[in-house]
């Protein structure tokens, strides 16, 4: 007998400054964010391979001179050290690109912290575009194809940490991170 006079009630009015949400559903500059922060660790892994695709292009430089001019046999074993030196160090790469995942997860799920670190690192990723965009045409110039895909990855990298940034700011956002 209740449940016909509680039908015909009005809903609830919503408050237009923070509607509702379920916690599922979550405001789409924060989705817009995650996004971003994504592309900007797909950016920076691209780099980082780039640059190591660099460094054996220029290999010679690693290697000491003195020590393959005394002994020229050892220079086969000092390139294989080159490139074996450089598996952990993409290991350590996908590593710290996971650990970052993980950290937009947490910035995705509400939680604050995740927010303030993000804006650190992403603050980070764009002042280091700064020379980037300095020396482009020096980049251009002198490092060939493996160096300009890493510098344009760089800025890239950092327009998007930039956006992810903002969108991470805007009041909906805001208010997201409020609740959680």
């Amino acid at each position: 007998m209740n449940g016909g006079f509680e039908a015909s009630l009005p809903p609830e009015p919503m408050d237009p400054v923070h509607p509702e949400t379920k916690p599922d559903e979550r405001p789409i500059d924060i989705e817009a964010a995650r996004q971003m922060w994504w592309a900007a660790t797909v950016l920076w892994l691209i780099g980082a391979v780039s640059s190591m695709v660099l460094m054996l292009d220029k290999r010679e430089i690693l290697l000491d001179p003195t020590i393959t001019a005394m002994d020229p046999e050892l220079e086969r074993p000092s390139d294989l050290m080159v490139v074996v030196s450089m598996v952990p160090a993409f290991a350590l790469m996908v590593g710290l690109a996971a650990v970052f995942m993980w950290v937009v997860r947490r910035m995705h799920a509400g939680t604050n912290w995740a927010r303030i670190v993000l804006t650190a690192f992403g603050t980070l990723m764009v002042l280091n575009a700064v020379p980037a965009l300095l020396s482009l045409t020096d980049v251009l110039s002198a490092t060939g194809l493996a160096g300009v895909i890493g510098t344009v990855s760089g800025i890239l990298q950092a327009l998007a940490a930039g956006a992810a940034i903002v969108m991470m700011f805007r009041p909906d956002s805001n208010a997201h991170f409020a609740r959680a």
